[in-house]
């Protein structure tokens, strides 16, 4: 679905959310589910660029009681059907920004440009709205908007607050009705019966950063914050590589010179 630096999160998710009900009713779908489609598990991907605004795009399992390749011919017709319902709420989506590809366990998704992440998998792919940062260097997820907040980034602060407004209510996974139906899957009964075990974890901070480069980074055509998030997380699991000369290299290419000793 196209859209620009203008483009509200809330309209998307009303226009999508639409869509895909819409997408589940019809002659197309009851054909589906007599040739052998089980249903589909979909999450919803969110990512936000000071240049290219809100971006929100749909991940969905497709599950075929005929194996990967029913599968895929069905994700592609309702990929068809997607880009049209689409189309009648007056938003463009184009065939080429659409992908399906085969997924068989953890197997596959390196044709989805994701072979170079280490233990990326299936489910992976599947919480990549809260893991993965967008496909463009410059664009950030909601944890990341919500990390840059904390460290006083006015503006990503605004945008994780229509983050959190807009994705109010909103399932982190949803499965779609017949799918539960036949796993006989209730989550409401989950949710109000077990309470989540939650595990402490011990985490240090990999290093601090002062708020000048925080401030200036916030305005600087390519070494911007989600350079910073990028570069710090590639190389703080880079062995030999110290929080000291990541600093350096931080510091010396967005303020332009060397960091004070």
């Amino acid at each position: 679905m196209r859209h620009d630096r203008n483009t509200r999160l809330s309209n998307m998710r009303t226009v999508q959310t639409k869509a895909i009900s819409a997408m589940q009713r019809g002659g197309l779908w009851n054909r589906l589910l007599r040739d052998g489609l089980v249903g589909f598990i979909r999450v919803f991907e969110v990512t936000w660029g000071a240049r290219t605004g809100w971006h929100l795009h749909v991940h969905a399992i497709v599950i075929h009681r005929d194996g990967a390749k029913a599968a895929v011919s069905a994700g592609q017709s309702l990929t068809g059907r997607w880009i049209d319902l689409l189309a009648k709420a007056g938003h463009i989506a184009v065939g080429s920004g659409q992908k399906v590809v085969p997924v068989s366990e953890d197997k596959g998704l390196s044709d989805y440009g994701v072979a170079d992440l280490r233990s990326w998998g299936m489910a992976s792919e599947m919480a990549a709205g809260w893991k993965k940062t967008g496909k463009r260097p410059n664009r950030l997820n909601v944890p990341e908007l919500l990390a840059l907040a904390a460290e006083g980034d006015r503006l990503a602060g605004q945008k994780y607050a229509e983050a959190v407004s807009a994705l109010s209510g909103q399932r982190l996974l949803v499965v779609g009705p017949r799918l539960k139906g036949i796993l006989d899957l209730d989550f409401e009964d989950i949710a109000d019966e077990q309470e989540p075990e939650l595990e402490a974890q011990d985490e240090k901070p990999v290093g601090l950063l002062p708020v000048a480069v925080w401030k200036r980074a916030a305005n600087h055509p390519v070494f911007d914050h989600a350079w910073i998030i990028r570069i710090t997380k590639k190389l703080a699991i880079t062995e030999g590589i110290e929080w000291c000369d990541v600093y350096r290299l931080i510091w010396e290419r967005i303020m332009q010179r060397s960091p004070p000793d």
